[in-house]
């Protein structure tokens, strides 16, 4: 265990604040919040802590914020609103280091819909294949070519849409919970919360468990690769129950809904998420087929 290091910091010295020129006492500004460089914090030892931080999050907030997530939906949020943001980090940026991680290690198509998930398995899958066929016969190219450009820009597009679907799902909120009282801004960021945890949980960690569970079944010589290609089977019916728990916690934690309001409003809050969901993969279609 590293040695605390000392706090030599002279806290009554005025100093002059480089920014705004105010004159101030501490380590802080009081009018800008500009930091006074401590010389030990230009040393190499310090500039690779930083960086260490930077990717692995070891100022505790990352860890803190994604167990507050899980083990108690919503206080992350009703926390920040409430003016309590030094412990965590905020819901916006969980959201962006989840969205980083599931595009990092993508297991399962969720967000990133492919070309043949818009193709076969979406409701206005027929019309999608109408404008496809289209412009492959415009274009001259075969069904492959166009196949592999439309999956690497949906990718990268995905990257930078995804937010949409949490700008969407505060909708989905701010109605299912209107109140007079309340800010569109809380709505949004309860769908921050709610989007980083559907990402590093429902998403990349159930599918890291599934594809463990699949090699244990090698291991032992058991065939469980039925769970990777049928979804209807286990991991849906496992999205469903991981979504409606964060929902009805967050029900009864953010909005304090009594117990059956909650389960009530988590319900239609799940097929309301479906509905937002389906939407977002059309902007997603109809934004990579128009670009590419």
């Amino acid at each position: 265990m590293m040695k605390k290091r000392t706090d030599v910091f002279d806290y009554g010295q005025q100093r002059t604040c480089p920014t705004c020129s105010n004159i101030f006492s501490g380590k802080f500004c009081n009018r800008c919040g500009e930091k006074v460089i401590d010389q030990r914090e230009r040393s190499i030892r310090h500039f690779l802590a930083e960086i260490v931080n930077a990717f692995t999050f070891l100022d505790g907030k990352f860890p803190r914020s994604i167990k507050t997530v899980l083990v108690s939906p919503g206080k992350l949020s009703f926390d920040v609103v409430r003016g309590i943001k030094i412990p965590y980090m905020k819901p916006v940026s969980l959201f962006f280091v989840a969205n980083f991680l599931y595009f990092l290690f993508p297991l399962f198509e969720a967000f990133n819909t492919s070309l043949n998930s818009q193709l076969k398995y979406q409701q206005y899958s027929e019309w999608v294949q109408q404008l496809v066929d289209r412009k492959i016969e415009n274009r001259g190219i075969t069904f492959s070519e166009f196949e592999l450009r439309y999956n690497e820009s949906s990718t990268s597009k995905a990257k930078l849409m995804l937010v949409v679907v949490v700008f969407l799902f505060s909708i989905v909120l701010s109605v299912i919970n209107f109140s007079r009282n309340a800010y569109y801004a809380d709505h949004l960021t309860v769908s921050f919360e709610f989007m980083a945890y559907t990402l590093l949980f429902t998403t990349i960690s159930l599918s890291v468990l599934l594809v463990l569970v699949v090699r244990l079944g090698v291991i032992f010589e058991t065939d469980l690769t039925w769970i990777l290609y049928d979804e209807k089977l286990l991991l849906l019916p496992l999205i469903f129950v991981f979504t409606l728990y964060f929902l009805y916690r967050m029900q009864v934690k953010f909005y304090t809904s009594k117990w059956w309001i909650a389960a009530v409003k988590a319900l239609l809050l799940f097929f309301g998420f479906t509905l937002v969901v389906t939407v977002y993969r059309f902007i997603l279609f109809f934004v990579t087929f128009w670009t590419i």
